[in-house]
């Protein structure tokens, strides 16, 4: 008798759990639908809008991780902010706001921004593991997007100007937000941060955000339980990852027609992937972005390599 009122007893307060968390989980207006139980936070730190493709082999079709891209400057320094590039009659995309401003002008950082979040929606309808975030707050010193699969944080650091103790505080400040995400699990910290200062076989690029992103991820440990990996050239002696991004996701961020993406041989070409279209007017006057698989002419290569840290 006592065997059976203990298991009446059971049963009773496992129904009680079973209608106690939907029932709380709706009074409290969940923001968002919860992330799938396998979901890790993964922190993607991005530079300047654009730097987020030199990661995209750790980052395409990956439904083991929840995407937090960390935008760490507007990147309004850059020269392609008198609008030069800009080719629309080729398949390139307006950024708004219009009309262009120049070099360090609100325009041009809103511009920035704005390319920043039609990549990354672009992106998303090729590859089901994103989604377009809403925007839910603006907090001190960023604005903070959320959705299922993925968020976005904006800071404002200034381009050219960043420094590593910020990128550390940005990296805090979103793993201080998972709350809103949904996801309390944590991974890793990659550092879309390209950078070679000393190999002139690869593309060479040593800007200064990006050398921020490369020490403040390389000299601090942030105590994520996954390590701690930025982009670099193929034949940097701390290289220890190589990855592929997939053939198709490739082509559907860097595809033009008539093929191949190749701005030098085929420069008419009408620009098609979501790089092509949305970064058009960030490439050189007159031209697009190339395809290629290492990092020869610029950074965004099929083939991607990363040192990495615990």
């Amino acid at each position: 008798m006592r065997r059976l009122l203990l298991l009446l007893l059971l049963l009773t307060a496992g129904c009680g759990a079973a209608t106690t968390g939907p029932t709380a989980a709706a009074s409290a207006g969940t923001a968002r639908p919860a992330a799938a139980p396998t979901d890790r936070v993964r922190y993607v730190v991005v530079p300047h809008p654009d730097d987020e493709f030199s990661a995209w082999s750790l980052l395409a079709r990956d439904t083991g991780h929840y995407d937090v891209f960390i935008l760490l400057t507007h990147g309004e320094a850059g020269g392609a902010c008198n609008g030069a590039g800009l080719q629309s009659d080729a398949g390139e995309r307006v950024p708004q706001p219009q009309p262009f401003a120049g070099r360090r002008t609100a325009t041009c950082s809103a511009e920035r921004v704005d390319s920043w979040h039609a990549f990354l929606d672009g992106m998303a309808q090729s590859d089901g593991h994103l989604d377009v975030p809403r925007h839910v707050g603006t907090r001190h010193g960023y604005d903070l997007y959320v959705g299922r699969h993925t968020a976005r944080l904006v800071f404002d650091y200034g381009d050219g100007r960043l420094t590593p103790a910020e990128v550390v505080a940005a990296i805090a400040a979103a793993r201080a937000e998972r709350p809103a995400y949904g996801v309390q699990a944590e991974d890793d910290v990659i550092g879309a941060a390209y950078y070679n200062d000393s190999d002139p076989n690869f593309y060479r690029y040593q800007h200064t955000d990006q050398r921020a992103v490369q020490q403040a991820l390389w000299s601090t440990d942030l105590g994520t339980p996954g390590p701690q990996l930025a982009r670099t050239w193929p034949a940097d002696p701390r290289r220890s990852l190589t990855r592929q991004v997939p053939a198709d996701i490739y082509q559907a961020a860097m595809a033009v027609t008539p093929g191949p993406p190749a701005p030098r041989t085929n420069p008419t070409a009408r620009r098609v992937g979501v790089l092509q279209r949305v970064y058009g007017w960030l490439a050189f006057t007159g031209s697009y972005w190339p395809a290629e698989a290492q990092p020869r002419s610029f950074f965004f290569s099929s083939s991607q390599d990363f040192w990495s840290r615990h």
